[in-house]
């Protein structure tokens, strides 16, 4: 019966604080604290060590702060769900938490009435956010995506809908905790993708991936399968043997993690790809490919929507 207690590990500076959650959690009979650190480092330690079930992490601790413990836990501990329990209220804080495959955000002020109802979220899966929290649009990202429809008039008359596709590269690297992005859309005369939208590339790498049609690279393989393809450490990846080349470039981008969503009709037609590039080996979450999807089904919605006001539209691009 002992053993199917959920073992829990409290990382939490402030002293009273921690009491708290030690005290509440362990008056019931399911929970088991494991451990507790005061630190970053600290914290990663004692995960990697007891490779406790669920993980409650602050944010603003001494020597590693939490968002660079949680991306370090989640590697070494890939089977520990992570709550983060924090005073910070953020918009971008609470993203880029979340954004490391965190279960949940919970702001230290709710914690009295949302800390069990957080950790059973978390428990199951779920993705748990503060009441106060989740009123904030910009963090409830997957409720305020904006309709392709609406924004038309603003390429009706320009034809060009490059800008809106740029906000929504710069929503999905936000969301995702990513470093650099890319979207690519798909020539049907040549068989290529070609990049349309991107932010944090050198020119070398834009030129040597200016057009893909092959499976030598992350986009290539996902215009191939039609499926969204990950890879969370370019230098082990099988991907790039054929193209020994594209590695390099990748790594001299110090591009360590990506991932391709590619954009498809309802028609199944493909439209174009987006990817999000980041600097360290990324361990990916289900809430990370909830936010992807978000961003692609916007992004599929105003390509079409552009096609239907521009239907060449797609012959004449270029970065």
């Amino acid at each position: 019966m002992e053993s199917s207690r959920i073992r829990i590990l409290i990382v939490e500076d402030y002293d009273p604080f921690r009491a708290f959650l030690s005290s509440s959690l362990s008056n019931e009979k399911q929970f088991e604290i494991v451990g507790t650190a005061s630190d970053g480092l600290g914290a990663v330690e004692k995960a990697q060590e007891l490779q406790p079930d669920l993980i409650l992490l602050d944010i603003g601790l001494p020597q590693l702060n939490g968002i660079e413990a949680a991306r370090q836990i989640r590697r070494l501990c890939p089977k520990s769900k992570i709550l983060f329990l924090s005073q910070e209220t953020s918009p971008d804080v609470v993203l880029a938490a979340l954004g490391t495959g965190a279960c949940g955000y919970v702001a230290k002020s709710d914690a009295g009435s949302e800390l069990l109802s957080a950790v059973n979220a978390a428990l199951k899966g779920e993705v748990f956010v503060s009441r106060s929290l989740a009123k904030n649009e910009d963090i409830n990202f997957k409720d305020s995506e904006f309709r392709a429809e609406s924004c038309a008039s603003s390429f009706e008359s320009s034809g060009d809908c490059r800008p809106l596709l740029e906000e929504l590269l710069e929503a999905a690297i936000r969301v995702t905790g990513a470093d650099c992005g890319n979207i690519q859309l798909f020539d049907s005369a040549t068989g290529e993708l070609r990049i349309y939208a991107q932010r944090g590339f050198s020119q070398a790498f834009l030129e040597f991936f200016d057009r893909v049609f092959d499976e030598g690279c992350v986009c290539g393989r996902a215009l191939k399968t039609g499926r969204r393809v990950v890879v969370e450490n370019v230098a082990e990846s099988p991907i790039f043997a054929a193209s020994s080349r594209a590695r390099e470039i990748i790594l001299a981008e110090k591009v360590r993690s990506i991932q391709s969503t590619p954009l498809i009709s309802a028609s199944e037609e493909m439209l174009g790809m987006l990817s999000t590039h980041y600097r360290e080996p990324q361990v990916f979450s289900q809430w990370l490919f909830e936010r992807l999807d978000a961003v692609a089904s916007s992004a599929v919605q105003l390509i079409e929507r552009w096609r239907q006001i521009q239907p060449a539209a797609l012959n004449r691009f270029k970065l």
